[in-house]
This record gives structure tokens, sequence and C-alpha cells, in this order.
């Protein structure tokens, strides 16, 4: 996960002339046992991605809405 750091997700974007304000990326729940786990490890990965990189909004869409119901547990 060295690759991950803040420092390099801005290195990797600071090559690119623009950056979207607002980044939507739809997700799949996969049918293994810990696939909701799985999901939330991949929600966190992208909304810190998101933030290293300087895109203030991330919009995440999962068909079923188990990630939705497992968000307002934790919140």
């Amino acid at each position: 996960y060295h690759h991950r750091t803040p420092e390099l997700i801005k290195k990797d974007v600071r090559g690119l002339k623009r950056l979207p304000e607002h980044l939507s990326i739809i997700l799949s729940l996969q049918k293994e046992d810990d696939a909701l786990a799985v999901l939330m490890d991949e929600v966190a990965e992208l909304t810190a991605w998101s933030a290293c990189s300087g895109i203030p909004v991330l919009s995440v869409y999962e068909r079923t809405g188990m990630q939705k119901s497992r968000l307002q547990l934790v919140f």
C-alpha cells in the first residue's frame, strides 16, 4: 500500500491539466460472503484517493442499496 500515500496520489494527478469537481462511481456488490466488507473497503479507498487528489465531491452508487444502509449504521 506504499503507492497509496497522499503524497504519491498528489504526484500522480499533478500532471493532469484538469481535475473534476465531482467524481461519480458505480460499484457492484459481489456474491462472496465478505462482499459488503470488500465494498466498504473500496469506498474507503476511493474516498481517500479523491480527497488526496483534490477532488472535492465523490458520489458512490451501488444498485442493491447495501452500501447505503451500511453507511447509515456507521454515521
